[in-house]
């Protein structure tokens, strides 16, 4: 059994017993949200910094750069992990500046707890500023700033999993599967 998978067992194990994961679910929820109004009262120019802030503290970017390079991830060393995971937390907070304005934190909510070997997906239901409707659901796993960390996202059905790793196979492909080429060229797709 992989080491990560008995520390969530031994998480759970040690969890007070009236929490249970759905309540757990919640207080992420409403961490989350707390820093999405927070950054949404700030000037537009601050609010790039304050989501790089959010993303190092919800995601686990480097968890989501092994899955965003899959089976490539074993021949990386730790500098280009690192590279790819830094990318990745780039892209995360330039795309969190478009939700945080676009999403009413008011007029957000739980709308489904999934409990999953690894964690919970919580799907979560908002109003946008044009009156649409948009749905998150997250992946998460005990563990983080705000008691669980996010592993994967899909905001009204595209995952930013998938997005990253086809991505990051384009951007093999263009550089003639040449790892560091690929991770430079992967960093610049976001600043396009």
């Amino acid at each position: 059994m992989p080491i990560r998978m008995l520390l969530a067992i031994l998480f759970l194990l040690l969890l007070p017993a009236n929490h249970s994961r759905a309540e757990l679910g919640h207080e992420f929820f409403n961490a989350v949200q707390a820093r999405i109004v927070s950054i949404r009262r700030l000037p537009g120019g601050q609010r790039s910094e304050a989501c790089a802030k959010f993303v190092h503290q919800a995601f686990d970017t480097v968890e989501i750069a092994s899955g965003a390079a899959a089976l490539n991830w074993v021949s990386m060393g730790p500098g280009l992990r690192t590279e790819l995971a830094s990318s990745i937390a780039a892209r995360l907070a330039k795309e969190c500046v478009g939700v945080v304005t676009r999403m009413d934190p008011a007029k957000a909510s739980v709308a489904r707890i999934r409990e999953t070997p690894n964690g919970i997906k919580m799907t979560v239901v908002f109003a946008e500023a044009e009156g649409k409707q948009g749905f998150i659901v997250w992946s998460i796993r005990p563990g983080g700033a705000f008691a669980w960390t996010a592993v994967d996202l899909s905001v009204d059905g595209r995952g930013l999993l998938a997005a990253l790793k086809s991505d990051f196979d384009s951007a093999l492909i263009a550089t003639g599967g040449n790892l560091e080429r690929a991770i430079g060229h992967f960093s610049r797709m976001i600043f396009k």
